[in-house]
């Protein structure tokens, strides 16, 4: 069996899901998920990092329910990907549903993910930060071929977004 993700910090144990990972890990630990396509809905309840070995190219999450956010993170200081160790992101296509969402978090970090690239591979938003409106970072993520890249609903205030990409 491939194990998915490798939890540092904490007990270093390997596990077969990021969902696994998640739930073992303690606030504060670092996910590193190993290569590979993992389909399922990662629920992030704790303040956590979460980020590929090696970058977007080869580390993909497809939502194993289109009705559901592909990454919805429910607490504050939650890190998703990060320079050169973001995921690729799609099939969250449902109505409202989001690549990766955010809703009422503060201090959270979303770096160098691709959410949708193409027809077949998008999700419904990108990226989705609902009345999230302090100090969130954005920055160096690609949301193509979604029917919204990036998108603040009352979340306009000390929000960063830097070198994103959206197009399509």
């Amino acid at each position: 069996m491939v194990l998915a993700a490798e939890l540092h910090v904490g007990s270093g144990q390997p596990y077969s899901t990021i969902s696994a990972a998640v739930t073992a890990a303690n606030p504060g630990d670092v996910i590193i998920v190993h290569d590979g396509t993992y389909t399922e809905n990662v629920d992030v309840n704790k303040s956590l990092t979460i980020k590929s070995a090696n970058g977007y190219a080869t580390t993909t999450v497809v939502a194993a329910s289109a009705n559901d956010h592909v990454f919805e993170v429910t607490a504050n200081n939650v890190t998703i990907g990060s320079e050169n160790c973001g995921f690729s992101i799609y099939g969250a296509t449902g109505n409202k549903k989001a690549g990766i969402y955010l809703n009422g978090r503060t201090g959270c970090i979303v770096q160098d993910n691709r959410c949708g690239w193409d027809d077949t591979h998008n999700n419904t938003y990108g990226i989705y930060l609902e009345n999230s409106s302090n100090n969130n970072t954005l920055t160096g993520n690609t949301a193509s071929s979604n029917n919204y890249g990036i998108y603040l609903e009352n979340s306009s205030n000390a929000n960063t977004l830097t070198g994103n990409t959206v197009s399509s």
